[in-house]
């Protein structure tokens, strides 16, 4: 079966934005019988920061209101004019991720700073995060380590999975990656999709831990059951590829179409893997070239500079007997692959035979898929 993506895009630790609470014993109060709006205004117009940031909450689509991101930045300054550290965040993921307002990354990182020094750890991580990409701040490893740790050390579970994922990538010090694995565990007893997920996929590959397929797919399955669609993604190609039951082999097929069909980033995956299913299946019945090119060209286009998409975007170009796309394709995925890594040459050379196959006019079948 064809190597699925793998990594977790460091900016991904954004996606933890953690429900924010209000400090305030009222504001709490108020929210445990739902938003009480009378309340919330004149707790707000006494200055209570607690309920400044509840009605920008509420205006982000809470409960009763319609969304206005703009009035809802109008309630998060307010609070975070008296240094309330979750309106400082909520600031920070506004100006970061909004698909509604303009990013602007150095507001960001002032606000996740002016958090994370109040201890305010989800900023902290999403702070690292800006800093291991370069967005709004220079670019640092170092700094964005030492963001992840602070967040990690205070149990914030997104903070230990981004230290172990920079762990896994050979960056700190060599003496303390022997951590990643705990860290992982951490994560992921804290219920930590991403956390599973990539834990689930050492334990099936035996990468860093003993190979142990059972907690493979236990770990797999917990990561399905809070959503996570790359675990799904995963463990469908697993069965795929392995001794399985019929209907665990139907339990894939329809893990797949459903991600595939889901869209946006996490479908990436399933669309990849659906689509090499289909351009290089060995039974001729399950091939498809013109779904394979849909599929693989909407995987493209989230993960344009991988190489298991690029591979796959060459495999059904070269299945519907387009060789001279196959090829061009093709030879941006070998491009593409990191060098060094012993894996890495082995998939430069297999990639580098289906290049000599497309050259040919030949299409690649897969035995395995």
């Amino acid at each position: 079966m064809h190597s699925q993506l793998y990594g977790a895009g460091l900016m991904a630790v954004a996606l933890f934005a953690t429900s924010v609470h209000a400090a305030s014993p009222q504001t709490g109060d108020i929210l445990a019988a739902g938003p009480d709006l009378p309340k919330l205004q004149r707790l707000a117009a006494m200055g209570d920061p607690g309920a400044e940031l509840q009605l920008g909450l509420l205006c982000m689509g809470g409960k009763g209101e319609p969304k206005d991101e703009a009035k809802a930045i109008d309630w998060f300054r307010k609070a975070a004019a008296q240094d309330y550290d979750k309106a400082e965040y909520m600031l920070g993921m506004i100006y970061s991720f909004s698909l509604d307002t303009s990013h602007d990354y150095p507001q960001a990182a002032d606000w996740f700073h002016k958090a994370a020094i109040q201890g305010n750890m989800s900023a902290a991580a999403t702070l690292g995060a800006l800093y291991e990409e370069g967005r709004g701040v220079p670019q640092s490893d170092a700094i964005a380590m030492a963001w992840y740790k602070e967040a990690a050390d205070r149990g914030l579970r997104e903070g230990e999975y981004a230290l172990a994922i920079d762990y896994y990538a050979g960056k700190g010090p060599e003496a303390e990656r022997m951590q990643m694995i705990p860290l992982l565990q951490k994560a992921a007893d804290q219920d930590l999709a991403a956390a599973e997920d990539v834990l689930g996929e050492f334990y099936l590959t035996g990468t860093r831990v003993p190979k142990d397929e059972s907690k493979a797919v236990a770990l797999m399955r917990k990561a399905i059951a809070h959503g996570y669609l790359s675990s799904q993604c995963r463990l469908a190609n697993y069965y795929l590829q392995s001794p399985a039951t019929a209907d665990q082999v139907a339990q894939a097929h329809q893990w797949l179409e459903e991600g595939a069909a889901k869209g946006g980033m996490g479908s990436a995956e399933c669309l990849n893997t659906e689509a090499w299913i289909l351009a290089t299946a060995a039974d001729p019945v399950r091939r498809d070239s013109v779904k394979a090119i849909q599929y693989a060209t909407e995987a493209l286009a989230i993960c344009p500079t991988d190489s298991g998409c690029l591979d796959t975007m060459a495999a059904a170009y070269a299945a519907a007997g387009q060789y001279d796309q196959a090829v061009v394709e093709q030879q941006k995925a070998i491009a593409a692959l990191s060098p060094g890594p012993k894996k890495e040459e082995r998939r430069k050379q297999e990639m580098q035979a289906r290049l000599d196959l497309y050259r040919a006019h030949k299409p690649y079948v897969d035995p395995t898929s």
